[in-house]
This record gives structure tokens, sequence and C-alpha cells, in this order.
């Protein structure tokens, strides 16, 4: 596992307070160092003071009071119950998407391993048992509404967001960039210059990892082929295998020619299956005309519903995220067993790690149109 490199000082400051708060050393309205008091204990301006308070705030440990003072805020949460929720977003796919089973493998074994139980919450505006929990783990997949679901929640109960860096609360996430960037220099070692991109570039997480793309391929001296060249569906269906299908299906009907680029990069090891499954049907092939790399590395992914159809019998290039072990470090985090949680917009990252299949090879000598 990996962390961030350097840790700013006011990050550092306020996981020192947060530890002084959660450790009750300071308890409920005791009131917090003021700015003088900061700027002697720890050499922080005003400004960095400010940040601190900020991230103290976001995490619902401390509250403001004109003319006073900032002081801790009172907490609903003062026993182990042996229970930490799950908000579960996709209640009718979960136990049926690959990659979903996957992270609830690693929160369930985790849960057990400390002697805790896992509860299911299918909706956080219904759900009503907040005190009777330890701590949450959300997996949110771009449909939560942060801030709503942190006035829903008892102040100093600890929540922890899986796979995104959460604006609100603490998370674990994949080194997405990096795992980009490990695809990119396998495609361009293997001599490949105009490298395409398909994907939906609807949010965060995808529009992290295509950026990684194009700030690879510059540092390359590699000039990424416009977005507007971006490989994309018109309505996209979420089945990512039929996703990409299609996509490549409408591209190949509108350029008679081989694609323009030697070589793409998918958002996801389904819409890579659903593209390569395009180009075989028009007489293409992978790798020998054009190079395919995926994302993610789950076993069996297209085997989901919806995509099995779109599978294609060649081992595929990808980077294999570690969802397990990425839903377990969020649950040791829970239940204190990896220490303090990690700091609200620095989140906890774990290595992702290039696998190398059939779908890519070296770029072929010939002109591309």
């Amino acid at each position: 596992m990996a962390t961030e490199s350097k840790t700013p000082k006011h990050v550092r400051i306020a996981q020192e307070l947060k530890n002084i708060i959660l450790g009750r050393e300071l308890k409920t309205h005791d009131r917090l160092p003021s700015f003088a008091e900061m700027k002697e204990r720890y050499g922080a301006a005003k400004q960095t003071c400010e940040r601190v308070f900020a991230l103290l705030e976001q995490d619902g440990l401390i509250y403001r009071q004109q003319g006073k003072g900032i002081f801790v805020a009172s907490s609903q949460i003062k026993r182990q119950t042996g229970y930490i929720g799950y908000i579960d977003l996709w209640p009718g796919t979960s136990n049926r998407s690959s990659y979903m089973i996957e992270l609830q493998n690693g929160m369930r074994n985790a849960a057990i391993s400390a002697g805790k139980n896992l509860i299911l919450i299918d909706s956080p505006s219904d759900f009503t048992g907040w005190n009777d929990l330890e701590g949450v783990l959300v997996c949110e997949m771009g449909h939560l509404n942060h801030r709503e679901l942190s006035a829903r929640i008892p102040i100093g109960l600890p929540v922890i967001n899986i796979l995104y860096n959460d604006p609100v609360f603490p998370s674990v996430k994949a080194d997405d960039a990096t795992g980009i960037r490990l695809l990119t220099e396998h495609l361009i070692n293997l001599g490949h210059r105009r490298i395409g991109y398909m994907g939906i570039l609807d949010h965060l997480l995808i529009l992290e990892r295509y950026q990684a793309f194009r700030e690879t391929l510059l540092r390359h001296g590699i000039e990424p082929l416009p977005n507007d060249k971006v490989l994309h569906p018109s309505s996209p269906t979420r089945r990512y295998g039929e996703d990409g299908y299609k996509i490549m299906k409408n591209y190949l009907q509108q350029n008679s020619s081989l694609p323009a680029f030697s070589s793409l990069l998918a958002q996801n090891d389904q819409m890579a299956h659903g593209a390569i499954k395009a180009l075989q049907e028009a007489g293409i092939k992978v790798p020998q005309d054009i190079s395919i790399v995926g994302f993610d590395g789950v076993p069996d992914i297209m085997m989901s519903p919806g995509n099995e159809s779109y599978w294609q019998p060649l081992t595929l290039t990808t980077a294999r995220v570690p969802l397990y072990d990425i839903a377990c470090a969020a649950m040791g985090f829970l239940t204190n067993a990896l220490g303090t949680m990690p700091a609200v917009g620095y989140p906890f990252t774990l290595r992702v790690e290039l696998i190398e299949g059939e779908s890519t090879g070296p770029c072929p000598a010939m002109p591309r149109g």
C-alpha cells in the first residue's frame, strides 16, 4: 500500500487536533486554541489555521461561536456497537456485478476479521439507525449528495468513501492516474503514437483518468487527439460492453478505412471487449491491426449481466484496481485497525497493477489516415 508523499502543514495540524478530539483529550464544548495560540504552538499563519478549522468542520468535530471562539462539537456516538453501515446505492445490481461483489467481499471479510457486523443501507434518507453504528462505508459511484448525507449522519460518526476522492468525507481509492500512465506508456513502448480514447466523460473519476492519459502523452512529446475525437456513446446505456460495441460500430460505419489510431485506451474492460467485438466483426484484427487496453482488471467482469455476449476469447491488457484491498483498508480505518483516518481531500491510495494480455502488440508499420 502507498499513501501520498508529503502531507501539507494544515492537514498535519488538523489530523493532530482530530486525534486529540476523538481521543477525548478535549471534551464536548471545550474551546480549541485561538489563532494566537495556534501560531505559538504550530507556527501556523491565520490562513493555515482557517484551513485547519475548515477540515475539522467538514468532519463535524467543531463549531464556531461568533466573538467567543471555536469549540468541540457534541458527539452522539458514545459506544462500540459492533455494527458498520454500508450505503449500497446499487441494491438491484450489487449481488450480480463482479465489480461490486469484489468490493463487498473485501468489506465483509474485513468486518468479520474485526469482529464487526455489516449492515446494508439501501436508502440513507429513510435509515434511522445511525446511532447504532460505529462507522459508515460509502461507495457512491457519482450518485450521492455528499452534504445532504453529511447532514443526516450524527456528528462524530466516522464515514469513509471508497474509490473516489470525496470532497466531504475521508477516502480510500486506487491510484487511477498511475494505472492510466502505466497503460499509456505500455502502448508508447510498443511504438504507438496515435492513441485513441474511448469513454464517457461524465464524472470525476473518469475525468481524472482521461486527464492522466493526456498528460502522459504530452510528457512523451505526443500530441493527444482533440477532445472531440474521444469515442463516446451518443446514448450511454451503462451496460459498458454494449456501449463499447456500439461506439466502435458507429465509428467504423462513419470511417471506411482503418481507424485513425493504432491503439485505443478504453474506460474499462467491458467497454474494451465490446470495442474488440465490433472490430473483429469488421475484419480488423486485435492486436495485429489495432491494440486495445482496458481498465479495472476484475475477474469475470464480462460475465456481469448485460455484458456476457460481448466477451472476446483473448486476454485483455488492463490495469488491475485492487477493489478487495480498497474495501479492506476502508474497513480497517473505521475499526481503527489501520490507525488514524485519512484527512478529507487527501485519500489513502493503493497501487494499480499493469496486466499485460493478448490485446496489445507492436504498432503496425502502416500509414494511418
